[in-house]
């Protein structure tokens, strides 16, 4: 049977701060040793291949666990995070700027999940992503 994790990045550059990260916001120190605990506890699970989403925090949390468990490393586009809008990046999540936008597209995409705020990933281009995400994930061969 295929067994498929989720992990998430460690800490990277504005987790800390609560603001909307950048695409090219990397890993904090604290996120680099994240990832190597990470690692040590996904080798124990025996995994046959690890799959990335393309931002770079991400890939760097893979390439140390790729490093730690020596298994090979894909990048998928399908397993990038929420998309949202470029003007946000940076910007305190605290911020009355942030709560409207938040509220904004909330209520657009509850009305119309192809409505689109900006130059962010609509609702249904979001589920489209995922949904062929996990078709590729069915697709890959058993290994064991």
């Amino acid at each position: 049977m295929k067994k498929v994790y989720f992990v998430r990045h460690g800490q990277a550059e504005g987790n800390e701060t609560i603001v909307f990260k950048r695409p090219d916001a990397l890993l904090t120190q604290q996120g680099v040793e994240e990832s190597y605990v990470l690692a040590q506890k996904i080798k124990l699970l025996k995994p046959a291949l690890l799959i990335t989403g393309p931002l770079l925090r991400t890939k760097q949390t893979a390439e140390i666990i790729q490093a730690e468990v020596g298994i090979p490393m894909t990048v998928e586009d399908f397993f990038s995070g929420v998309q949202h809008a470029s003007s946000m990046s940076g910007k305190s999540k605290d911020s009355i700027e942030a709560q409207l936008y938040l509220q904004n597209i909330k209520r657009i995409y509850s009305d119309d999940p192809n409505a689109r705020y900006e130059d962010g990933e609509n609702y249904s281009e979001f589920h489209k992503r995922l949904c062929g995400g996990l078709e590729s994930l069915e697709q890959l061969q058993e290994t064991s």
